[in-house]
C-alpha cells in the first residue's frame, strides 16, 4: 500500500515509542490495514511501512520502496531492515510491540498503542504543496445531531501528505481545534460543545493544552464555537452568542465580543454598537435559538487582532476594522451599505473565516456561499484603497471545488495556495479538505462514514 490517489487510510496502530535512545524518533510510526484481532501472540507479519515522522522538530522521514524491508530509515542509519515482527499484547492492558533488526545492527523495538475503531477513516488522493499541517476537529452531524450535542470528538492533525501527526479520541463533542502560537511557544485549544444549534451556532468550554498536547488550563466562562484568540494564559478574546430581546419583546440573538485579562473583563462588544454603525444585519431571518423563535441581526464569525488598537472583525455579511481605543469603525467591506463598491453579485454574501494584510490591504475570504445563489463556494482576494475607498483589485483564487452550506473555512498559504475547508457539505461526494493552486486541487481529503463533516474550519500552521 502506498500514498497514491484514492488510497483509503484505516489506521489501526500509531504513536510508537521505544524504549532505546538510539530509536527515540519513533514518535508516529504508522501502519495501514492491520486489524489488530487478527494479531496474534509472537506472529511474524509482513506489513507495509507507510511513513514515520516526529510531531515535533527534529523532523524525520522514511522512504521506501515496496514492501518494508526496502525501508531506509534515516536516524538510524538502517539501510535495510532484516528481520520485522509485530507482536500483539495478550491483554488490552499489554501493549503491542514492533521488533525489527537493521543489517549490522543489533534488534530493537518500539511499543504500539491501538488507534482505536473510532478514528475518522479518510480518502486521500494528492498531497500538499507546503510544508503546514491540517489542524481539525471532524464531526459526525448528520440529520439526528443537528444540535452538534451528540457523539466523540476527534482531535486531529494531518501532515502536508495526509500523514497522522497526533490524534485523540474524546468521549465528548468537540470541535474548533485549533493552533496559537505565543512568544515562540505552540499551544493548542479545543471546545468541548455543551448546547447549540447547527443554523447558528454552539457554545461549550474551552480547553487549552500545551505543545505535549497536555490540557493545561480550562477557561472559567462559556465560549461560543466562532472565535477564540490566545494571547497569553491569562490574556485572551471569546464570542457567546446569547438571546436577548429589543424594546418591543421581539427575541434576537446577540453575538458578544469579550476581551479577559487576568480574569477580568476589559472589553464587550455587541450587536447594537455594530448594528449602530451600519453594518449590514440579517434581521429579516429568523431561526430557532436556544428553545426560542429570535431574529439573527449580526452574524459575527471571525476576529483578527490587527494590533493593540484595532479588531478585524468578519461578519457573514461584511467585514469591518474597529478601533479598540475610539470604539469607532473605521471602514466598512461588503453588504449593502459597502463603502467599497465593487461587483454587485458578491454585496450579499455568506462569508466565513477572513483575513486582513494591514500592510499590503489585501483581504482574503472564505464564501459559504452567495445570497440565493446555488453554486459553489468560493475563496476571494480584495486589495483596497483605504484612504480613497475604491476596490484596486478583485480576484477568485478557487471556485468549483464544492458547496459549504455552513462551517466552511478557507486560508490562503505563502505560496499562493488555497487552504479549504468545505465544513458541513451539500454533497456527500464533495472533498471535505482540499488545497488549491492555480485554480487546481493538490490534494483532496474526504472522510467516510460516519464522519461527514470537516469540522468548526481547518486551520494549516506554516
Amino acid at each position: 500500500m502506498s500514498l497514491v490517489n484514492s488510497t483509503i487510510f484505516s489506521f489501526f496502530l500509531l504513536f510508537a515509542l521505544s524504549g532505546r535512545a538510539d530509536a527515540k524518533h519513533f514518535a508516529n510510526l504508522k501502519f495501514a490495514n492491520i486489524d489488530p484481532a487478527k494479531i496474534q501472540e509472537s506472529s511474524t507479519n509482513e506489513i507495509e511501512l507507510l511513513e514515520y515522522r516526529e510531531a515535533r522538530p527534529p523532523e524525520v522521514t522514511v522512504t521506501c520502496a515496496g514492501k518494508v524491508e526496502y525501508c531506509k530509515l534515516d536516524d538510524l542509519a538502517c539501510s535495510k531492515v532484516i528481520q520485522l515482527k509485530l507482536k500483539a499484547g495478550a491483554t488490552s492492558s499489554q501493549k503491542n510491540k514492533l521488533e525489527f533488526q537493521c543489517e549490522g545492527s543489533e534488534p530493537e523495538s518500539v511499543t504500539l498503542n491501538l488507534l482505536g475503531k473510532r478514528f475518522p477513516s479518510f480518502e486521500l488522493s494528492g498531497s500538499s504543496t507546503v510544508n503546514a499541517n491540517f489542524i481539525l476537529s471532524p464531526e459526525t452531524i448528520g440529520p439526528h445531531n443537528v444540535n452538534l450535542v451528540e457523539g466523540d470528538g476527534n482531535l486531529l492533525i494531518l501532515g502536508p501528505k495526509g500523514q497522522i501527526v497526533f490524534y485523540r479520541s474524546l468521549p465528548f463533542p468537540a470541535t474548533d481545534f485549533r493552533v496559537h502560537h505565543i512568544h515562540g511557544k505552540i499551544f493548542y485549544s479545543y471546545q468541548q460543545t455543551k448546547e447549540g444549534s447547527i443554523n447558528l451556532s454552539s457554545s461549550g468550554v474551552r480547553y487549552i493544552l500545551n505543545s505535549d498536547f497536555e490540557v493545561i488550563k480550562k477557561l472559567p466562562m462559556q465560549t461560543d464555537i466562532h472565535e477564540f484568540l490566545l494571547l497569553s494564559l491569562d490574556d485572551y478574546f471569546v464570542m457567546e452568542y446569547s438571546t436577548k430581546k429589543d424594546r418591543s419583546g421581539v427575541c434576537y440573538v446577540d453575538p458578544i465580543i469579550r476581551h479577559f485579562k487576568n480574569g477580568k473583563k476589559i472589553f464587550e462588544l455587541g450587536a447594537k454598537e455594530l448594528l449602530s454603525w451600519g453594518i449590514i444585519g440579517g434581521s429579516h431571518y429568523q431561526i430557532e435559538y436556544k428553545g426560542h423563535e429570535c431574529k439573527q441581526p449580526v452574524h459575527t464569525n471571525s476576529l483578527q487582532l490587527i494590533d493593540s488598537q484595532h479588531l478585524f472583525i468578519s461578519t457573514a455579511y461584511s467585514f469591518l476594522l474597529f478601533n479598540l481605543e475610539t470604539r469607532k469603525v473605521e471602514w466598512i467591506f461588503g453588504g449593502t451599505d459597502t463603502q467599497f463598491p465593487w461587483p454587485s453579485k458578491y454585496n450579499y454574501f455568506f462569508a466565513h473565516t477572513a483575513f486582513w494584510d494591514s500592510k499590503s490591504h489585501e483581504l482574503s475570504f472564505f464564501v459559504n456561499r452567495l445570497s440565493g445563489v446555488a453554486e459553489s463556494s468560493k475563496f476571494l482576494k480584495v486589495k483596497l484603497d483605504i484612504k480613497n475607498r475604491k476596490l484596486l483589485d478583485f480576484s477568485i483564487l478557487a471556485d468549483n471545488f464544492g458547496q459549504s452550506t455552513g462551517m466552511g473555512s478557507g486560508q490562503l498559504l505563502e505560496n499562493g495556495a488555497v487552504s479549504l475547508g468545505l465544513g458541513i457539505k451539500a454533497q456527500n461526494s464533495d472533498p471535505d479538505i482540499l488545497e488549491v493552486l492555480d485554480g487546481k486541487p493538490t490534494i483532496k481529503i474526504h472522510f467516510l462514514a460516519p464522519i461527514d463533516c470537516s469540522g468548526y474550519r481547518v486551520y494549516r500552521d506554516e
